[in-house]
């Protein structure tokens, strides 16, 4: 069995990763909640700093995992969903949502919060198009990340974990679309992965929706969608909802 050494995270929070019998890294994962520095491409991650103050060792399945904990450390940064023209287009009060989001992403530039960008693509909305360009007035200003996506989970494929932890965001604020794929998507990992979340409750959208013969508003969607982040526990972990004028938008919000 091969051994499986430490290396801190460069987020300052955690690092877990596994290897197999033949020493290849395998995908990290993770416990407690606690967010973990993936692998990449099949390489260990970049080491950083932090050092941990514990440290378990478990074996079995022919393999052994270290789980490093470390004190989480950073600040609020706006996360930027899937605004654009064609996944917007026919979405609950787009105009609505895109006025209140602009207006929070002037905020959080005006408090030097850092804001990330992610745009999907695929073959249905190929880069370069009309419909894959954000939609008017989501523009992201010069120095300012997007982060290119191909799955509903923004950090699935991508390099958004580092972009974060580059940029020492532990706590994500969301505005995007849609509701109910990318939006609630992310969100459910960014909590999975240790981060405290605040989803912005009016500016996020989506589209009427029907299965099974069964037929969904958007309104009960995104009603649905905030509901169920107010009501979100994770251990050590601060989850919750805001409006986009709330005077505390990029604090850590109080759970009712």
């Amino acid at each position: 069995m091969s051994s499986s050494p430490t290396i801190p995270s460069s987020s300052g929070r955690v690092t877990t990763f596994s290897t197999g019998e033949d020493g290849t890294p395998r995908r990290a994962l993770w416990r407690t909640g606690i967010p973990t520095v993936r692998t990449v491409a099949g390489g260990w991650p970049v080491a950083g700093t932090a050092r941990p103050d514990s440290l378990d060792v478990f074996r079995g399945g022919g393999r052994r995992l270290a789980v490093a904990t470390v004190e989480r450390v950073g600040g609020p940064g706006l996360l930027v969903i899937d605004l654009q023209a064609e996944v917007v287009e026919r979405c609950v009060d787009r105009d609505g949502v895109l006025d209140r989001t602009a207006t929070a992403i002037d905020r959080a530039r005006a408090d030097d919060v850092p804001v990330v960008f992610v745009q999907h693509q695929s073959s249905h909305l190929r880069p370069g198009t009309d419909g894959w360009r954000f939609a008017p007035g989501i523009t992201p200003a010069p120095g300012e990340t997007v982060v290119a996506k191909r799955y509903r989970d923004s950090f699935a494929g991508t390099a958004l974990e580092e972009v974060l932890a580059a940029a020492h965001v532990t706590h994500l604020v969301i505005v995007g679309a849609m509701s109910d794929y990318c939006v609630r998507t992310t969100m459910q990992r960014a909590a999975a992965d240790g981060y405290d979340v605040t989803l912005v409750q009016d500016c996020h959208t989506t589209e009427d929706a029907e299965f099974d013969g069964i037929r969904i508003t958007g309104q009960q969607i995104i009603a649905h969608t905030n509901l169920y982040l107010r009501g979100l526990i994770y251990p050590g972990q601060t989850v919750g909802i805001a409006r986009h004028d709330a005077p505390g938008l990029f604090r850590l919000p109080t759970r009712a």
